[in-house]
C-alpha cells in the first residue's frame, strides 16, 4: 500500500508539477521546434460535432526536452473550448484533464473510435 501511495505521489508530481513546462511559455511553437532544449506538446483534435478524432497531432505547447511525463491518455479541453487528447499527462499551460462529467461530449467523441477525414 505504501508503494502504491509513493507511486501515485510521484506520478502526480511528474505530471502536474508544471514548473518545467511553464518556463517554456514564452516560446512560440516555431521557437520551441527550433530549440535544442525544448520539445512541443502535441495533441490530437477531437471533433465533437462529427464525433471523430484526428489521426494527426498538432503542436499546442512547449516544454523542456528533459521533462518527465506520466504515460497515460489524457482528454483535455483548451482555453478555446476545443477538445484534444494527449498520449501523456504533460499538457500545455492552462489545460487540465477533463472528467467525463465535465464534458461528456469530448469523451464520447473520442470513444467513438472514428477518425476524422483528413483536412489536407
Amino acid at each position: 500500500m505504501k508503494l502504491l501511495i509513493l507511486i501515485l505521489m510521484l506520478i502526480t508530481t511528474i505530471s502536474f508539477g508544471n514548473d518545467e513546462i511553464d518556463n517554456s511559455l514564452e516560446l512560440t511553437i516555431e521557437q520551441c521546434q527550433a530549440s535544442e532544449n525544448h520539445t512541443t506538446i502535441n495533441g490530437r483534435y477531437i471533433d465533437i460535432e462529427n464525433q471523430c478524432r484526428s489521426a494527426t497531432t498538432k503542436p499546442l505547447g512547449c516544454m523542456k526536452i528533459d521533462t518527465m511525463c506520466a504515460e497515460a491518455l489524457a482528454i483535455s479541453q483548451g482555453p478555446n473550448g476545443q477538445c484534444y487528447y494527449f498520449s501523456n499527462l504533460c499538457l500545455p499551460n492552462g489545460w487540465q484533464p477533463i472528467k467525463n462529467e465535465d464534458n461528456p461530449n469530448c469523451r464520447k467523441s473520442y470513444m467513438s473510435f472514428n477518425l476524422c477525414p483528413s483536412r489536407d
